[in-house]
């Protein structure tokens, strides 16, 4: 018989510690994966005429032939800038 874990969703939105355990854990498992570690940070932003950012997507890569690339491109936000009322 399997043993009942007691498990909970905790919401932590300023705790860096659980955060960078998860980020870590996937990036191990992305690198056993592939084999590769070279990891490239994505930052895209939509921007008016003024220059002014509107949105953005931010990310990463591995380092992976280019045909997988948008099998693996890690968003980790996507925000886009309501017009005010």
């Amino acid at each position: 018989m399997k043993e009942v874990l007691d498990l909970r969703i905790s919401f932590e939105p300023h705790n860096d510690g659980p955060k960078q355990f998860v980020i870590n854990g996937v990036d191990n498992y992305n690198i056993a994966t592939t084999g590769l570690p070279a990891y490239y940070p994505v930052q895209y932003y939509l921007r008016n005429d003024a220059g002014e950012v509107l949105g953005g997507l931010l990310g990463g890569i591995l380092a992976i032939p280019l045909t997988a690339v948008m099998r693996v491109l890690l968003s980790r936000y996507v925000w886009k800038k309501r017009k005010a009322a």
